[in-house]
């Protein structure tokens, strides 16, 4: 990259992946170990390239139940499994995994414990291919011969790269338990998509031990950017079978609610009852969304261009009454309940304040109890002073406490705000910023902007109808047209705004130049991005 006379930007980007800074190590020389190693690993690693095929699911009658041999290494299913195994790390899990670019079901199994203890492989694959059902849906048949599953997630095509999974459990009488299942690792390329299940109510990032994925009925729900992917999933037994539904046995409320709400002091505002307390949730009155809007929960309109979240999220699993609280001269004409997650549909509302005292309309379940996990939409229509308003509150009551969002996810929301805009999007979870003067180009040479750091994703915006999929990916510095170099997009859910991340690493490495070119036509628009090639500040 030759010197110009025109002064060179640089900005100071600071990922969370960078722990702390070599004091004496050449960056350029560092970087460009790290490109080498990631292009060396993308000619050596078979799943790290395109040889894939990227084929359409087959359509067929129903999934087939017939297991495909156990991997090598994986013995014969015995009656002792360990009592007590540690989460599996990406790290361990993947020399077992295959990379996949359809719809299916991937399960990591562990081989019996007598097994483990003659050094046999740690971990193994099962993957399912996921075959189309007729009711809009997708289903698959999951029976890994008694293989214990330490963890299960999905594959996707590469163009429909989720932003968010849910896992449901059926019961009996119809009811889905949401379970509360946290993925290996946060990075989309390396275990974002594979669940561990929670042990127990903690707010430790992590379960301390493996809960087992139990034989039975489960729902999968997958947020792309044009909506939602659900797949119904059957876990057989040992015998082949899946077991029939249990009832969800859950606790009891206290009993002063039966008395009714508690009125005093009550702020303005959305709220939940949690035994003998008032818990605010913290959720912007707006329009009613569906659920994919109260997923994706977007924000385009702030007045003073900061982020509102129109969806509360909370772990109260003892909540008996939803309700919000007006200002004191309104006059409530209607409200209602409506359930968007697991179930659409409404929910019986059961009381009201009495005039005279703080205008506040509450919900419990129409049964008694405790509302369940999922995701409630509370709309009210009032007076205040003669004149009539609406508003619609959301909120996610989440299966287990409140962790680290998906990386996609939250830069979909962060990132929505600056469609309209012309630049390049860089972050991570700790630094989501837009950074306009990129060269519109697609060869080598920064211009005037270089970026100190490494981004976990990389976005791109335009006008709000601007197509900017599919994205194409080079590495244009230190190996010219060294590519295509693999990428995860995301697209559909925001107009304007397109996502990508790596496939081969956890973040986009330097010191490296790399070509996007984000479009339908030879047309279009291409930026390149100059990632650690300026040095670092001081």
């Amino acid at each position: 990259m030759s010197a110009g006379s025109e002064p060179r930007a640089s900005f100071d980007f600071e990922p969370v992946l960078l722990r702390r800074r070599s004091r004496r190590t050449d960056p350029i020389v560092l970087g460009l170990l790290v490109v080498v190693g990631a292009l060396t690993l993308a000619v050596a690693k078979p799943w790290g390239g395109d040889d894939v095929s990227v084929a359409e699911v087959p359509v067929t009658a129903s999934p087939s139940v017939s297991p495909p041999p156990l991997p090598s290494g994986l013995a014969a299913p015995s009656a002792v499994l360990p009592a007590e195994v540690p989460p599996p790390t990406w790290s361990a899990i993947v020399p077992a995994i295959s990379r996949r670019q359809v719809w299916g079901v991937r399960t990591i199994v562990l081989p019996p414990a007598v097994e483990v203890s003659r050094g046999a492989p740690p971990y193994a694959e099962r993957w399912f291919s996921v075959a189309p059902s007729g009711t809009g849906g997708r289903s698959v048949v999951v029976d890994t011969g008694g293989a214990a599953i330490v963890a299960l997630g999905v594959t996707t095509p590469r163009d429909e790269t989720p932003l968010a999974v849910r896992v449901w459990l059926h019961h009996a009488g119809g009811t889905l338990e949401w379970i509360d299942a946290q993925p290996v690792n946060g990075h989309p390329a390396q275990g974002a998509y594979l669940f561990v299940r929670a042990s127990g109510a903690t707010a430790a990032p992590a379960p301390a031990a493996t809960a087992f994925w139990e034989p039975g009925r489960y729902r999968v729900d997958v947020l792309v950017g044009d909506g939602i992917r659900r797949i119904e999933i059957e876990i057989v037994n040992r015998s082949g079978f899946v077991p029939s539904a249990e009832p969800w046995i859950r606790s009891s409320p206290s009993s002063f609610v039966e008395g009714g709400l508690p009125l005093g002091a009550l702020p303005i505002g959305f709220f939940a009852v949690v035994d003998d307390d008032l818990i605010p949730l913290d959720s912007a009155p707006g329009v009613a969304l569906d659920e994919t809007g109260a997923w994706l929960d977007i924000d385009l309109e702030a007045p003073d261009g900061s982020a509102r979240s129109f969806t509360a999220r909370t772990y109260q699993p003892a909540a008996s009454w939803l309700g919000v609280v007006l200002p004191p001269t309104s006059l409530v004409r209607s409200a209602s309940l409506r359930q968007l997650a697991p179930h659409g549909g409404p929910s019986q509302y059961l009381g009201e304040a009495s005039p005279g005292r703080v205008p506040v309309v509450g919900f419990r379940p129409a049964g008694g109890g405790t509302w369940p996990p999922g995701v409630y939409a509370l709309t009210v229509d009032w007076l205040d002073g003669g004149r009539e308003q609406q508003g619609t509150w959301h909120v996610e009551l989440l299966p287990g406490p409140l962790r680290e969002e998906p990386v996609l996810l939250t830069a979909t929301r962060s990132w929505a705000r600056h469609v309209g805009s012309d630049g390049i999007l860089l972050g991570t979870p700790e630094n989501w910023a837009l950074y306009e003067g990129f060269d519109r180009s697609n060869a080598i040479g920064c211009g005037k902007t270089g970026i100190r750091g490494r981004p976990t994703v990389i976005g791109f915006v335009g006008p709000g109808d601007a197509v900017l999929t599919p994205v194409s990916s080079t590495v244009l510095f230190p190996f010219a047209d060294a590519g295509p170099l693999p990428i995860l997009s995301v697209s559909g859910s925001v107009p304007g705004l397109t996502i990508v991340a790596p496939v081969l690493t956890a973040a986009f490495g330097g010191p490296a130049s790399y070509g996007f070119r984000a479009g339908t036509t030879d047309a279009t628009f291409g930026y390149t991005v100059c990632i650690g090639l300026v040095a670092p500040a001081g």
